[in-house]
């Protein structure tokens, strides 16, 4: 826990210094609103959960949380929300040379909490997404792809992990995404 505490110690302050918009996509998981309470505690993000609202407060409540719905955090409601057209046509902007059509583009921005959060995200609405805690982490990798893309430059998607070592430190990239990477891709 030390070590932890020491190797988190800058990112926390740099996350306090300027909290950023943070979408939460599985927002209605008790273990993200939990999460979403230490944020708040902290001074760590300005979080919007995805998630149907009356969900929400029932789960907040059963966990014995603090935070306020429409206070403390934004909500994108999948089932209702005034950006809805915004974010389907968004989609359907991307994804039409897929052969996405209107209808199935409204179909894929109701269904896909991540692909609204990473609408959110591309449309300036959030400024960082959390998502993958339910489902398969090539689905969500794909839809951020999609609908976000890579940063100017950037060559490829890559995933890092830490690890935390007796006597150092390692971070090992590529654990998840690039099945044979080369050693210039690494």
């Amino acid at each position: 826990v030390y070590q932890t505490g020491m190797f988190m110690r800058p990112v926390f302050s740099a996350a306090k210094a300027a909290p950023a918009r943070v979408i939460y996509a599985e927002g209605e998981d008790e273990r993200v609103l939990r999460a979403v309470q230490v944020a708040l505690d902290e001074g760590l993000a300005r979080p919007t959960l995805i998630g149907r609202p009356a969900v929400l407060a029932a789960r907040i409540q059963r966990a014995g949380l603090r935070l306020k719905l429409g206070e403390d955090v934004a909500v994108v409601d999948p089932e209702d929300d005034p950006r809805f057209r915004q974010y389907w046509e968004a989609y359907h902007q991307r994804m039409k040379r897929n052969g996405v059509t209107p209808e199935m583009a409204k179909s894929a921005v109701r269904r896909s909490n991540t692909a609204i959060g990473a609408l959110a995200l591309e449309l300036g609405d959030a400024d960082a997404m959390i998502c993958g805690l339910v489902g398969k982490f090539d689905r969500h990798l794909e839809q951020v792809r999609d609908l976000v893309g890579l940063h100017a430059g950037a060559r490829q998607f890559a995933a890092m992990n830490a690890l935390m070592l007796d006597k150092m430190t390692l971070f090992l990239t590529d654990t998840f995404v690039n099945d044979d990477p080369t050693a210039e891709e690494l």
